[in-house]
């Protein structure tokens, strides 16, 4: 007890001298200091590429959220277009390509006549592009389309993944139509009751940068009796 109270004596005599702290502490202090440093930094970074990984995901959900609804809706209209003179009208589809189609749509619903019009989709240069071109009404009542003239444009989805197989022709049975030099055939045009529609967004090909949304589209104006399938 008496050396105890010696020492707590010599460590709090106001006239101690101050030794401050030898190396060996510093050098602990710097490395735990460094430890904390580390740990606080990668989670930093582990958090700021969450978020930006977050914002990336919810940019491409959206964009291809929009581009299905436009290319969807606008299919789901589809409709076969009467020729004069012709006892057979002209199927609804015009061009249909893996990365590119064109059809015929009572869409235009702006007016009180509710003509038709032609609709095309195009993926090119990481655009989904949609066109269209209105209708002219002829002496006969019949409606005709100028594919030649410059259409109305507007892009409804950037960025895209660029690839194939963006539409997938199915026939009555779900059954996915071959195509022919990147294009459905003429004689299997008109067989065409529904159309899967494949779209990418983002800015890379992997799931972290981009979303990728599948939708099958029914043609209920083609009065085609469909098997659907699972």
């Amino acid at each position: 007890m008496t050396g105890l109270r010696a020492r707590i004596r010599a460590l709090t005599d106001p006239g101690r001298r101050d030794l401050g702290i030898s190396l060996a502490e510093l050098l602990v202090s710097m490395m735990v200091f460094a430890v904390l440093m580390a740990i606080t930094g990668s989670f930093l970074v582990g958090a700021s590429r969450a978020s930006s990984q977050s914002r990336t995901i919810d940019e491409a959900t959206r964009v291809a959220t929009n581009a299905m609804t436009a290319v969807s809706r606008n299919l789901r209209a589809a409709t076969d277009n009467p020729v004069s003179g012709q006892p057979i009208d002209a199927p609804a589809f015009e061009l249909a390509k893996s990365n590119s189609v064109r059809f015929y749509a009572y869409v235009n619903l702006t007016s009180a006549a509710q003509t038709p019009v032609m609709v095309q989709y195009d993926l090119t240069g990481g655009q989904l592009v949609e066109s269209t071109w209105p209708s002219s009404v002829t002496a006969d009542g019949f409606f005709t389309f100028n594919s030649a003239a410059a259409p109305k444009r507007r892009v409804v989805g950037t960025p895209m993944i660029q690839g194939t197989g963006t539409f997938t022709y199915l026939d009555a049975a779900g059954a996915e139509i071959p195509l022919s030099a990147d294009a459905v055939p003429a004689s299997k045009v008109s067989t065409v009751a529904a159309v899967r529609v494949r779209l990418q967004a983002g800015k890379g090909t992997t799931s972290a940068t981009s979303t990728t949304l599948v939708n099958t589209v029914g043609l209920p104006n083609l009065d085609i009796a469909r098997t659907l399938t699972s």
